[in-house]
This record gives C-alpha cells, structure tokens and sequence, in this order.
C-alpha cells in the first residue's frame, strides 16, 4: 500500500523512500532515543497525578 502511494502520489521510488526511513532509524539507533529521556525529572506541565 505504502508503496504504490509512493509511486502514485509522489512519484518516488519505493526503494529509495525505504533507503531514506532505514536511514532515519540507523541515526536513531546511534544517537540514542531522544524521547526517553529522564521524563520524572522534569515538572508535568499538565500536573497529572502519577499513580
């Protein structure tokens, strides 16, 4: 499915939009999650409860 969208919207070669997202991930993977960071360090701006 991802692939014909690829071809048929934006006329991109399923290969290299695959190259592209394998990439994204490799850069993550070397740079470590920048999402799990120490999240109970900083202040909830929603003052949610924790359990």
């Amino acid at each position: 499915e991802y692939a014909r969208m690829a071809r048929e919207e934006y006329n991109l070669d399923p290969e290299t939009y695959k190259a592209a997202a394998l990439s994204a991930l490799e850069d993550l993977d070397e740079s470590g999650d920048e999402l799990a960071g120490d999240a109970g360090d900083e202040p909830d701006p929603a003052e949610t409860p924790e359990p």
